[in-house]
């Protein structure tokens, strides 16, 4: 791990989540390949992985999204969607102005159907391999649960509009 992300994950608990996980039993790892957008959570093992950022990605927007899972809720419902807030509500308090947009922005991504974009059959179909290779491994219905979260889906729309993904779930699990 770099002292860079180390030094990120510190600052953001103390700022953002301080009375969170006191005795330091999470830890963060800098992970590569097929997970989460940029991060995921092991609730067993106590550990937030973070993919490496490209040019334009925030280290800062990625730690304090997986961290607002972790003392909220896994789906990016209304809990998590109101820790954001109180999130950016601290960002903007302390002078971080672009920092709360950037937080604003991420809920605004989970809260509006298709806000990124529209995405196409073979983008959900590459996620639907990509999270079922990740670790640790999810079932077929974790997988349907994250992807149509961040599409703004009902599970039955998912299911109607990409009725495949079971098919290359099986067959990438296999």
């Amino acid at each position: 791990m770099t002292n860079t992300l180390q030094k990120e994950f510190t600052q953001i608990r103390q700022t953002f989540f301080p009375s969170w996980d006191r005795s330091g039993e999470w830890d963060i790892v800098e992970k590569t390949g097929p997970y989460s957008p940029h991060g995921y959570l092991d609730e067993r093992a106590k550990v937030i992985g973070i993919q490496s950022m490209g040019p334009g990605q925030s280290l800062r927007v990625v730690l304090i999204h997986e961290i607002a899972h972790v003392v909220s809720s896994l789906s990016h419902g209304k809990e998590w969607q109101n820790r954001m807030k109180r999130s950016a509500q601290k960002a903007e308090s302390i002078g971080e102005t672009k920092l709360a947009e950037a937080l604003m922005e991420e809920i605004r991504l989970y809260t509006e159907p298709f806000a990124a974009a529209k995405p196409t059959a073979d983008a959900v179909y590459k996620r639907v391999k990509d999270e079922c290779l990740s670790c640790p491994r999810p079932s077929f219905d974790q997988v349907v649960d994250c992807i149509r979260n961040d599409c703004g889906l009902t599970k039955e729309e998912f299911l109607r509009h990409f009725k495949k993904s079971q098919r290359i779930y099986e067959q990438t699990k296999a």
